[in-house]
Formats: C-alpha cells, sequence, structure tokens
C-alpha cells in the first residue's frame, strides 16, 4: 500500500481483505489462461497448430505475470485459502484439457494414454516450469520455451503421425 501511494483503507474499499485480493487475481489469470489457450481448446481440424498457438498464449501470459504466479503459488504453500483457489484454478485448466484430449481420442488422434493422469501431469508439470522461467524476473528465451512447451506436450499426447501431418 506504501507503494502504491493510497492509504491503508483504500485497499478495503476494493476488497475485503488479502484473500479477496488473491482471489480476484487468480481469476483474472484463470481468464488470461483460458484465452491463451483458447484455440487449441475450440478443437480445429489441425492440432498441431492449434497446440502452437496454445502455447504462444499460455507462454505469453507466464511472461507478463511470472513474479505474480510464484508469488500465489509461494503463498498457496502456506495459506489454505489460497492454494484452494491457485489449485481451483489450475484443476479448471486440467479438466478443460481433458475434454479436449477426449474429442482428440474420438478422432484417433492421441497415443493410448489415460486422459484424466496426462492431464494433470502436463498441466502441473508445464504450471511449474513456466512459474520457475518466469517467476524470478529476467529475460528468458521466449521461443525456446514455447517450443519445449510444445513438444513436450505433444509428444507426450499425440500419435507420431498426428504430429507428422500437421
Amino acid at each position: 500500500m506504501e507503494r502504491t501511494g493510497l492509504s491503508r483503507p483504500s485497499f478495503y474499499v476494493y476488497f475485503r481483505d488479502r484473500h479477496d485480493l488473491v482471489l480476484q487475481v487468480v481469476q483474472r489469470l484463470d481468464l488470461e489462461l483460458a484465452a491463451g489457450a483458447e484455440r487449441w481448446l475450440g478443437g480445429s481440424e489441425d492440432p498441431m497448430a492449434d497446440a502452437l498457438a496454445a502455447a504462444r498464449g499460455v507462454v505469453a501470459v507466464f511472461a507478463e505475470h511470472g513474479p505474480v504466479f510464484r508469488a500465489i503459488a509461494d503463498a498457496a504453500a502456506y495459506d489454505d485459502r489460497v492454494e484452494q483457489a491457485y489449485r481451483g484454478m489450475i484443476q479448471g485448466f486440467i479438466d478443460a484439457v481433458a475434454v479436449q484430449l477426449r474429442r482428440d481420442r474420438r478422432r484417433r488422434r492421441l497415443l493410448p494414454l489415460d486422459i484424466d493422469q496426462a492431464s494433470h501431469a502436463l498441466v502441473w508439470m508445464i504450471e511449474r516450469y513456466l512459474t520457475d522461467v518466469y517467476g524470478h524476473g529476467g529475460e528468458p528465451d521466449t521461443d525456446a520455451v514455447i517450443d519445449t512447451v510444445f513438444e513436450i506436450f505433444t509428444r507426450a499426447v499425440y500419435r507420431p503421425e498426428v504430429r507428422a501431418t500437421s
């Protein structure tokens, strides 16, 4: 509050408490992540182009808000309400990924895998990776980060012939 130039009571005009602030920040990040991944989550006829667009979109959100993601993830380790909000956001993304993978399974694009477990593992892995890469400031090679996220995700779920033809 000191850095904003506002008084402490001004905070309470906008937020009930710090948990309300965190919840609103998490909700905003959730919307931005969903928008970043929208093309892939919508499931067109070119899963590789869509996955690349989603990787770009999700990485862009972490590149812009990396320290915020890190602060929320760190706070979740010792604050149950923050953890619940953050895990809820990530679970929503896991669920959306699972829905899209089920669509791709019906289109015979996927490797044999347990969709729920794969969605869970891949989303948390990518979240940790991006939080680590962008949560400390600095200037990561964003193209390399996008390529890494794209390659890991698509190689883990899509059949080689799907990856080769797209």
